[in-house]
């Protein structure tokens, strides 16, 4: 009976398909679906930059905006991308373009200034706390990003972590992965950038079985990393792969993959053409790669 009345509050204002919504992995407009930082935790005498991957768009101009950022009891274990703009006019650096670059320099200027750290980090900690928050887990700080592309204008954010740490995590490496039986790996020299030895190919409507590669069924480039928890004490985690899937057209079974389903079965489009397809790899702890490589659907 529920589901009797639910569909008929709907179909009394405006009567539409399912298919009218369409799935969050496919692309229909200018969409940001990737941020990466290198390296994502940055150690003194280490440079930084930034960049986002854009996509569906041919006129995209690029904003980015650092500012020091304090969520949790004890920062540093929350990342990704969020819609909302904290930084406004207190932001600490900004820069334009593809890509943000910022020297070495520059970022030392944030451990040189005790009160700023103390600042981002809530400035209610002990300088023990403080001291193992510089060494061991790191410094969060938030990159706001706005896009205007084609007239659109878009906003995503991103975590970088400063710190002293004598092993600071890095990005996942380039994506690799499997189109059927086709090795897809990212092209040297090529940002964002896959592709196979041949062209890749559907069929019209065809299911294609598509997974991220693997070294004997696991990511061989998961790290080990250290957050303080709500009681005040180092615990370590181990990075998680999280590998998102987007395209043009077509449909896939899932958005987000992750171990140990990590594979995914894209639905081809019935419409002959080219079709743009990505990977975004996340490790759960500030690091990204991605690459979009091409498919001929038909003739």
């Amino acid at each position: 009976m529920r589901r009797f009345l639910l569909a008929s509050l709907v179909c009394s204002s405006a009567c539409i398909s399912l298919d009218d919504f369409p799935s969050e992995s496919i692309i229909a407009g200018p969409r940001v679906i990737a941020v990466v930082v290198d390296p994502p935790e940055v150690t003194p005498g280490s440079a930084l930059s930034v960049s986002a991957l854009v996509v569906d768009a041919k006129d995209v101009e690029i904003e980015y905006r650092i500012c020091g950022t304090f969520d949790g009891p004890f920062g540093g274990a929350q990342f990704g991308e969020r819609d909302e703009e904290d930084c406004g006019e207190s932001a600490l650096l900004r820069g334009t373009g593809p890509t943000w670059t910022l020297p070495a320099e520059v970022l030392q200027t944030f451990w040189d200034n005790t009160d700023l750290v103390e600042t981002i980090l809530g400035g209610a900690l002990s300088a023990e706390t403080i001291a193992t928050i510089r060494t061991e887990v790191g410094v969060p700080l938030l990159i706001e990003i706005t896009v205007q592309a084609d007239g659109r204008e878009l906003r995503a954010t991103k975590r970088v972590l400063l710190s002293e740490n004598t092993s600071p995590h890095a990005n996942p490496p380039p994506p690799e992965l499997k189109y059927g039986r086709r090795d897809v790996r990212a092209v040297p020299d090529r940002t964002w950038t896959c592709a196979a030895n041949e062209p890749l190919t559907a069929k019209p409507g065809a299911k294609i079985e598509i997974g991220p590669a693997t070294v004997d069924g696991e990511e061989t480039w998961v790290e080990p990393y250290r957050v303080i928890n709500a009681r005040g004490e180092v615990e370590e985690r181990t990075e998680r792969a999280f590998y998102s899937w987007f395209a043009t057209a077509g449909d896939f079974e899932s958005h987000l993959t992750r171990a140990p389903l990590r594979n995914q079965v894209w639905t081809a489009p019935r419409k002959a053409g080219k079709n743009r397809l990505w990977l975004v790899v996340r490790d759960g702890h500030g690091g990204e790669s991605a690459c979009g490589f091409d498919v001929q659907v038909g003739s």
